[in-house]
């Protein structure tokens, strides 16, 4: 995740008021008891998401109303408690917590823990539900309150997604980006948390060849375009796990790992074009999908050992 993700913050103050107010009007009304320290809250919109981080800098109560959302808490450091109703959840680094619309809560904090938080709106994880799935669903899902390991894939969904938004600091994520990281992230919870609609997800049959044939038609046709599950999903009339299940039999990768194969291998055989030497490693990055220059070269090395910009410079 790095050493510090989302350091940049809205509010830095040691006032228990206004500390509510501000934490209320990011995420719920809430009351809050807090001992001597200084607290840091700030937060990110992802356009239908909003990602924060919170840290107290002192033991602290916090109990909330019923929620209306689903809140998705993961500890960076330290330890807290979480209650609801009977059900007590123990939050530690790596292990956390999944809140369901409804839920009224009882957090008791230690003052070291730091935490990143989502507020995730009901109708956004049942529609990504129901493209999974590839049907309507009844209603939404409700959640298994603890993450089932510190090794849930969920937990590494959601750490790679606060490194993608974190060098944007308080300036907005370009929406493709934070589109396709935040459909990563909600499939991961999906199909890695237990739910009530777990049973149906997994067991969705595998979707025909043909509609492997048609997604990689259409990703090979134009990698550049703003891809989601959802998209490909939709362009081959099957559900978005069907989709997942289909390309993994088929070809070993899920779709979206194939598409960003397809960007890089475009990449590469331009950067390695004399005919393109006059084009930027920015402009050929972007002209194959890639949003985020930074995590483009990244994977770039990983993929090829070089970077973009060593490539290019060496067919000169």
């Amino acid at each position: 995740m790095g050493p510090d993700p989302l350091q940049y913050h809205v509010l830095a103050s040691a006032d228990e008021d206004e500390l509510r107010d501000a934490g209320s009007r990011m995420f719920s009304p809430h009351r809050l008891r807090l001992g001597a320290g200084e607290a840091r809250l700030g937060a990110v919109d992802l356009d239908e998401l909003l990602i924060g981080r919170l840290r107290y800098g002192s033991d602290a109560v916090v109990a909330t109303d019923p929620i209306h959302y689903y809140s998705v808490q993961l500890p960076i450091t330290g330890r807290g408690g979480a209650r609801v109703l009977d059900e007590a959840v123990t939050m530690r680094r790596g292990q956390g917590l999944v809140l369901n619309p409804g839920d009224a809560v009882a957090f008791e904090l230690d003052r070291d823990l730091d935490r990143i938080a989502l507020k995730i709106p009901e109708a956004v994880i049942t529609r990504h539900l129901a493209i999974l799935l590839g049907y309507p669903v009844g209603g939404p899902p409700r959640f298994r309150r603890s993450s089932e390991s510190p090794r849930s894939p969920w937990v590494s969904a959601l750490c790679l997604l606060a490194r993608e938004v974190d060098p944007f600091g308080t300036h907005p994520v370009p929406r493709p980006l934070a589109g396709r990281v935040v459909d990563a992230f909600l499939t991961s919870l999906l199909l890695s948390q237990t739910h009530d609609w777990s049973a149906r997800l997994h067991d969705a049959p595998p979707s025909e060849r043909s509609a492997v044939t048609s997604v990689v038609d259409r990703i090979e046709a134009d990698p550049q375009l703003p891809w989601s599950l959802a998209t490909l999903a939709a362009e081959a009339g099957v559900g978005g796990r069907s989709l997942q299940i289909a390309f993994r039999r088929e070809l070993g990768v899920s779709p979206m790992r194939y598409l960003r194969n397809v960007r890089l291998r475009r990449c590469y055989a331009a950067l390695r074009d004399p005919a393109f030497a006059g084009i930027s490693v920015s402009d050929v990055a972007a002209a194959n999908g890639f949003t985020h220059l930074g995590r483009f070269a990244q994977v770039f090395r990983d993929t090829y050992g070089l970077l973009p910009s060593e490539v290019r410079r060496s067919v000169r």
